[in-house]
Order: C-alpha cells, then structure tokens, then sequence
C-alpha cells in the first residue's frame, strides 16, 4: 500500500488481478477483485459488472482473521487465474 490513499495494484500480465484501494488508520482494508464472472458471497461488500465479462468484486477486510480466510485466498487465486487468460 502507498501512502496518501494512493493505488497500489497487483499485475499479472496486463491485467489487473485486484487492487487495494485504501487502508483506513484502524487498520481496514478496502480491495477489489476483478473476474470474468459475477460471484455471490456475503463476504462481499459488493459486485458490479464493470465491462463484458469483467466483474468487480468489492471486499472490506476488518480483521486478521479475514486477511488469513480461505474464501479470501480463493477470490485471489480466482482473479489470478482469470488474468493469465
């Protein structure tokens, strides 16, 4: 994360894999992991469909415990997946 709420992004290739948009001073993360299909989760703070086939999938990560979570590792390893198409 870059200082100043400033982007820093993840990259496969070209394509974006997700973004870290912002990190609040208690310690919340807020990220966005593109696919090419919309998934549904509760964990998600939200889902919109940015482009043909490119789904933004919004998280808020408040804890550790989340950071760590194995639905988490899964939405990354989805977006890198979906980047090395």
């Amino acid at each position: 994360m870059q200082k100043g709420g400033e982007s820093a992004s993840k990259l496969f290739g070209e394509q974006k894999v997700f973004v870290a948009y912002e990190k609040t001073p208690d310690g919340t993360l807020y990220m966005t992991v593109c696919l090419d299909k919309q998934l549904g989760n509760p964990h998600f703070h939200s889902v919109t469909q940015v482009s043909p086939n490119r789904w933004n999938h919004h998280i808020v990560v408040k804890s550790e415990e989340t950071a760590k979570s194995d639905w988490l590792q899964r939405l990354v390893r989805e977006g890198f997946e979906f980047a090395k198409q």
